[in-house]
């Protein structure tokens, strides 16, 4: 059990036998934060997927105790609040802030009952204030696709998007003053809210760029008009020479799939695992450092093609990447030094008030079963002991952009 606090920002977070026990163990740390020089309005509220039974209990206490009305939160199969990380157990971890009254505004407006109501309110927010951020948790399951509400979002307030989509192996609840689901929920934070974001891609590039010649949907069919797993295993056989130290053009090794969806590496050359390879694509007018990691699902050694999670075009660009625990913690710890320099040149100093964090569900539970990287130790110590809350998403967004494997940071002045 953890309680962190600053001069705007108190974080808590604990576990527990079940969500009494639990929400018992953060009110009695918040308590001893809250008081008549620190009224907290606004609420950040992350509950492990082992609670979702009880999410509206959860949340009916702690607005009832805290006398806050403003929250916004997820469900996840991990947290991440204070010191540590809350994989696979109840937990429950929280941040509570003080904003300017008219410096923020939760959507969208329910009912007592969940039932959206007409959205004059927030319209009328949007007409007076320039959201610079706006924080946004979605429903992986929704009707409409969340990447394409999500632009529309982007387009219609202005702001900045970031944050996750619930990750749980039940309900998929998110929190803005009620529970809600089958939509995008959220918090716009205007520009009188200081605020700076990080994203940590967690993996590193093993090729060079290559351009889609031509594909079928998610299917890959040439690139740079070569078949796509011919350059794959070019690239891997490089890959796997350098780490043990070999000539490449002197390397060989049996690169071939045992069956038509999966492709393996002889056991010999422990350095790469096929679930470590995926591919990264381009985003538009960005450069390498900025791409979207997509699994590879498929490969046709006969045709010679690779399907991925996600549709392509003729003409994206993109390039194959390497994930592993160095690879995460090296590019979190570079990521966070870059962001802490440049506040530091903007400000003049780096004095972050409260952090939430979002990382990928991927990183939580590992393709081997090992421990994950402890990322909450490598963010206590850049960032320094800042009130700080999150959890392990099944997609994070930045920039309005669904991303994977990665890891977000944003920070609150």
């Amino acid at each position: 059990m953890t309680l962190i606090t600053s001069s705007h920002f108190s974080s808590a977070s604990a576990s527990g036998k079940d969500w009494r026990d639990t929400s018992k163990n953060v009110l009695d740390l918040l308590e001893d934060a809250r008081g008549e020089d620190n009224p907290y309005n606004f609420g950040f509220l992350y509950i492990s997927d082992n609670l979702v039974d009880d999410a509206v209990s959860i949340l009916n206490l702690f607005k009832s105790v805290t006398n806050i009305e403003n929250w916004i939160g997820s469900i996840g199969m991990g947290l991440i609040g204070g010191n540590q990380n809350y994989i696979d157990q109840p937990a429950i971890s929280v941040m509570l802030g003080s904003f300017p009254e008219d410096s923020f505004c939760v959507f969208p407006k329910t009912s007592d009952t969940g039932e959206n109501i007409p959205q004059d309110e927030i319209k009328s927010w949007l007409d007076q204030y320039t959201p610079m951020l706006t924080f946004v948790h979605g429903d992986p399951l929704a009707h409409e696709d969340p990447v394409q509400t999500l632009k529309m979002l982007a387009h219609t307030s202005g702001g900045f998007l970031v944050g996750g989509l619930t990750s749980s192996r039940s309900e998929h609840f998110q929190i803005a003053n009620t529970l809600c689901e089958n939509t995008i929920t959220g918090a716009f934070f205007s520009e009188n809210i200081p605020v700076a974001t990080a994203v940590s891609q967690g993996c590193k590039p093993i090729s060079e760029l290559h351009t889609i010649t031509k594909c079928d949907g998610n299917i890959i069919l040439e690139i740079d008009h070569e078949q796509p797993f011919s350059i794959l295993q070019k690239v891997l056989r490089t890959e796997i020479a350098q780490k043990l130290g070999k000539d490449p053009e002197q390397f060989s090794t049996d690169l071939a799939p045992p069956d038509k969806d999966e492709f393996t590496i002889s056991e010999t050359y422990t350095g790469i695992a096929p679930g470590q390879v995926h591919v990264g694509l381009i985003l538009s007018n960005s450069d390498s450092k900025d791409y979207l990691v997509r699994n590879i699902i498929g490969i046709d050694s006969n045709e010679g093609t690779i399907s991925i999670s996600e549709d392509v075009s003729n003409g994206d660009l993109l390039l194959f990447t390497e994930r592993d625990e160095n690879t995460l913690s090296d590019d979190l710890r570079k990521t966070l030094t870059s962001l802490k320099e440049r506040i530091t040149n903007e400000r003049g100093s780096f004095n972050p008030k409260g952090a939430v964090y979002v990382s990928c569900i991927a990183r939580a539970f590992q393709d081997d079963g090992a421990k994950p990287v402890a990322e909450i130790e490598i963010l206590r110590d850049i960032i320094g002991p800042v009130p700080l809350c999150g959890f392990y998403a099944g997609g994070e967004i930045n920039n309005a952009q669904l991303y994977g494997y990665t890891g977000l940071l944003t920070l609150f002045f």
